[in-house]
């Protein structure tokens, strides 16, 4: 590609004999510059905590337990409390996936150099996303069933039967409470059996509600009748019936809820996936979506100019003020591993370059300032590696990504008239997130946010080489025309010790044209 680049540039561009150099920072004042970039990000690659895997092996194991997904540690929580005993072990069965990722960014920009130092600037990005995803789903090693009274994936009859008992429980409570108001219980020692049992009974009564038969917050699946834990979940609801009646001469419930017979298979859990109240997933898309990306705006001033590159020696320094607008698009919640066109909040950057060099070399160094602002979302609570998060677990939060520090160094060599090959070092760190609750109705007194932020901190460390071509207008007549610039890369990352980092193999192209709008 370099080589049917170079012939192109050398016809598209003034003849002059001025050195190499990297794309200007500033444009001339009176002109506008325009700019069409493009890069290519394809990937199947991560790095986890440093630790080098392929990207769908994050979502692959061979038991979805409490660790991979918020159902199941939401399923061990609802039923350690109602059995007042830690609960654990329980298992969805097993998964496999294979994934791609393809991501292509097109941008328009514009800068307009107001005067010789000053330049203001505008990026518009068009971003293409794909995710090629293929799951295996394996029932090996489930130990927990499909509701009976799911909404969407349970039975008719094992509905009515989490209805009958929920009717049959809260008449026997009305009763008791009705005798206990009405003086039934004479004996102090009566009387604080009947008080107790009221308590302790209504207590039970919810949160079986909660976890069987909530149309918002009930789970999908439950252990089943013939477990451990099953059998602990109806001894309970007897003990209690059994007080009701011999102990209390009241109603019974006489009823039990619906558990499910036996674990779930392969098929059982491919309609989990899918079903709007288990993980409410869809398949991911045969063509790209393409949307706007987050839109950068920006000023570049320059503080210092010691000479030009080709001379003995020069200098050069700039400093950079730039904003990022939150005008691309969230990833979809219903799409595993969707990638997004955007951040989902706004950013403010600040930034230094230095460029310094001698004869042929040179080498330009920045060092740029990210300041994340807070953005707010429906997200599905979950931890940084539960990617499998369920439907009913959607939340509005208020997110504040860690700030981005970003240092980076271009070297390069004039090989040619005009024309420069470039590398580049580039060290970026990410601090954690902060996330809070931004619905004021949900208190959220049992969400441990810190436990959905752990991890989101990372860092990264990138080469790239590539091909600059810059052209300042004077041509061999001494007669000073429009610069023309472009350039082409190919970056790595090649290390990463912390967070989660995408290892694409990134090939970016630019060029820009620059016209004169104002006397120069």
């Amino acid at each position: 590609m370099i080589a049917r680049l170079v012939p192109a540039l050398l016809i598209l561009a003034p003849v002059g004999v001025v050195s190499a150099q990297l794309p200007l920072l500033t444009a001339p004042s009176g002109t506008l510059r325009i700019e069409l970039g493009g890069a290519f990000h394809p990937t199947d690659m991560l790095r986890v905590d440093g630790a080098r895997m392929r990207l769908g092996e994050r979502l692959s194991t061979a038991t979805l337990d409490a660790t991979a997904t918020p159902l199941v540690s939401a399923l061990e929580a609802g039923m350690g409390s109602l059995l007042g005993r830690p609960v654990s072990g329980y298992s969805l069965g097993g998964i496999q996936a294979e994934a791609e990722q393809q991501r292509g960014v097109a941008s328009i920009g514009l800068g307009l150099g107001i005067s010789r130092r000053v330049t203001l600037s505008a990026r518009i990005p068009f971003v293409s996303t794909r995710t090629q995803l293929r799951l295996t789903t394996s029932g090996t090693g489930a130990n927990v069933g499909i509701n009976p009274a799911d909404q969407s994936l349970g039975t008719a009859g094992g509905r009515d039967q989490t209805t009958a008992f929920f009717t049959s429980f809260d008449a026997a409570l009305t009763s008791l409470n009705s005798r206990i108001t009405d003086g039934a219980f004479t004996t102090p020692t009566a009387r604080a059996l009947a008080d107790q049992t009221l308590a302790e009974g209504t207590a039970l009564r919810n949160g079986l509600f909660a976890l069987l038969a909530d149309p918002v917050r009930s789970s999908a699946v439950l252990p089943t009748l013939a477990s451990t834990d099953g059998a602990a979940l109806l001894e309970r609801i007897a003990a209690l019936d059994g007080i009701l009646g011999t102990d209390l001469n009241g109603t019974r419930i006489n009823a039990s809820p619906a558990l499910p017979a036996v674990p779930l298979s392969s098929s059982a859990l491919d309609a989990l996936l899918r079903a709007p109240t288990g993980f409410d997933l869809t398949a991911p898309e045969d063509l790209p979506l393409v949307s706007l990306g987050d839109i950068e705006l920006g000023m570049t001033a320059e503080l210092l100019r010691r000479g030009a590159v080709g001379d003995p020696r020069w200098l050069g320094l700039w400093a950079h003020v730039g904003a990022r607008l939150s005008t691309g698009k969230l990833p979809r919640a219903t799409l595993l591993l969707d990638q997004g066109s955007g951040e989902g909040q706004p950013d403010i950057e600040f930034g230094a370059t230095g460029e310094f060099g001698r004869g042929s070399f040179g080498l330009r160094a920045s060092a740029l300032l990210t300041t994340q602002l807070a953005g707010t979302a429906l997200e599905r609570l979950g931890s940084r590696d539960q990617l499998l998060r369920p439907a009913r677990s959607v939340t509005l939060l208020s997110r504040n990504p860690g700030d981005l520090i970003t240092i980076t160094a271009e070297p390069f060599m004039r090989i040619a008239p005009h024309f420069a090959l470039t590398g580049m070092l580039q060290h970026q760190r990410r601090g954690t997130d902060a996330l809070t609750l931004a619905d004021p109705l949900n208190t959220g007194e049992s969400i441990d946010l810190q436990s959905f932020v752990a991890g989101t901190g990372a860092n990264a460390t990138r080469i790239g080489i590539g091909l600059s071509y810059a052209h300042d207008g004077l041509n061999r007549e001494g007669i000073l025309k429009m610069p023309v610039e472009a350039g082409f890369a190919i970056e790595r990352t090649i290390s990463s010790s912390s967070g989660v980092v995408a290892l694409p193999l990134t090939s970016r192209i630019v060029f820009r044209v620059y016209k004169p709008v104002s006397g120069r």
